[in-house]
């Protein structure tokens, strides 16, 4: 599947250079809501290529792989993709679940927030439910599991919104990358763990790369004093594509409780420009 050095260098140009143009103050969430998720569905099976899904599917800024590759006890914050205990995903199931994640949450990964007796907030998925306590995994640490004596817990609140955030997809350059996407889940959710292996990527399109060493000793102060007007539209134009969906507003809340609002709420190290 992987052969050459060349091949791999197309992957690379592909995750470069696929972004496409949208209509103007649109994202590319809002423009694939617009279309029918059965059109979408029948596009990836024809346009969608496996091996660029499988690139993006392993990309970590996307967080994937890291939810849902492998067994269940394996990725135990989202749901298996390669073998189920029910019915299979349908093709246009799959397009909606990466589009509205909260749409349909899967029984046994529904999210709950749990308030101690000591005024914390807790925020994971059920692992066992005991008389005398209650265990979570928790998204923020890679599913973590976390104790909870029940006499420590105030109340425990269901949750409606799933740990998948919405608005996912604006991580991705164009509609053709979500066509590969959806085009690569198919492909594993049929052909199982033996297809997945078939297309896992080299690591080279995925790992994280050493800080290059002109990258260490970067001027802080004189990129904040050339900050103006322009980069804070910059700035804006990016939150409103990609940082609301978590991190909210002062008047949208965050789709995933476990991130900080940015608007009211307190970095751990201070909101200065340099210590952020």
């Amino acid at each position: 599947m992987w052969r050459t050095k060349a091949h791999l260098g197309c992957l690379l140009a592909w995750l470069v250079c696929t972004a496409t143009a949208l209509p103007q103050g649109r994202t590319l969430e809002q423009s694939l809501l617009a279309e029918d998720p059965s059109a979408l569905a029948a596009d990836a099976i024809s346009q969608g290529d496996p091996p660029r899904g499988a690139v993006l599917f392993y990309q970590p800024y996307l967080a994937c792989r890291k939810c849902h590759l492998g067994q269940p006890d394996a990725a135990p914050l989202g749901p298996s993709l390669l073998q189920y205990k029910d019915e299979p995903p349908r093709d246009v199931q799959l397009v909606e679940s990466v589009l509205q994640p909260s749409k349909v949450i899967k029984k046994g990964f529904e999210p709950v927030s749990v308030i101690t007796t000591d005024g914390q907030t807790l925020l994971g998925l059920v692992a066992q439910d005991t008389a005398e306590e209650l265990v979570l995994r928790d998204p923020a640490r890679d599913g973590k599991e976390v104790r909870l004596k029940k006499d420590a817990i105030e109340e425990v609140v269901p949750g409606k919104l799933s740990i998948m955030p919405s608005g996912q997809v604006n991580l991705l350059a164009s509609r053709q990358q979500f066509l590969d996407l959806i085009r690569y889940l198919i492909e594993i959710r049929d052909g199982g763990p033996r297809r997945e292996r078939e297309l896992q990527p080299p690591a080279a399109l995925f790992m994280a790369r050493p800080l290059p060493e002109y990258e260490q000793h970067i001027d802080h102060a004189g990129m904040i004093a050339d900050l103006d007007q322009q980069a804070f539209s910059r700035g804006e134009s990016i939150y409103q594509r990609l940082c609301i969906n978590c991190h909210g507003t002062h008047d949208r809340p965050g789709s995933l409780p476990a991130s900080l609002l940015f608007a009211p709420g307190k970095f751990k190290t201070s909101s200065d420009p340099y210590t952020m």
